[in-house]
């Protein structure tokens, strides 16, 4: 039973991931098969791909769907945008060269954006752990309080006399 639950919970991580990956490229490209109309270059549009593999992932947990972010938008950005359009094929030398730079750097990005988000989950654990051994310790101290005025007494015959 337990097991069972684990897997969906699991199942149910991944199809998240996957549904964020597929709806964010595929509401990119929708997006930018307009803006094209409005003149747009293959620059801001590589620009606006490798945003939303950040925002990926943002959204999603580990490097894998950002890299499945990244390879999709290559895919996309190819199939779309580059001559000759709806195939995969690239007849031009510098289609490939920002083809390779755009999936680059999107999981380059991608896998920075990962790693920050898993260092401040990190960060917000550990200020969390802080706080509670804070509170500990702090109780410790109240219920083992020994009073000042005893402790000075203890203390004060053994200091010089200028410092009393």
């Amino acid at each position: 039973m337990k097991k069972n639950l684990l897997s969906k919970i699991t199942i149910n991580k991944i199809l998240y991931g996957l549904a964020i990956v597929l709806t964010l490229n595929f509401g990119t490209t929708i997006l930018l098969l307009l803006l094209q109309k409005l003149g747009f270059t293959e620059v801001n549009i590589v620009v606006i791909y490798i945003l939303s593999v950040l925002i990926t992932a943002r959204y999603t947990r580990g490097y894998s769907y950002g890299i499945m972010a990244s390879f999709l938008s290559m895919l996309s950005f190819n199939f779309f945008f580059t001559d000759p359009l709806y195939t995969f094929k690239v007849n031009e030398s510098t289609n490939i060269i920002t083809l390779v730079v755009m999936l680059l750097s999107s999981i380059f990005t991608s896998a920075l954006a990962s790693k920050l988000i898993r260092s401040k989950e990190l960060a917000n654990k550990r200020e969390k752990q802080s706080h509670i051994l804070y509170k500990i310790t702090s109780s410790l101290a109240k219920t083992s309080e020994i009073p000042v005025q005893k402790h000075i007494n203890v203390v004060s015959p053994q200091l010089p006399y200028h410092l009393y």
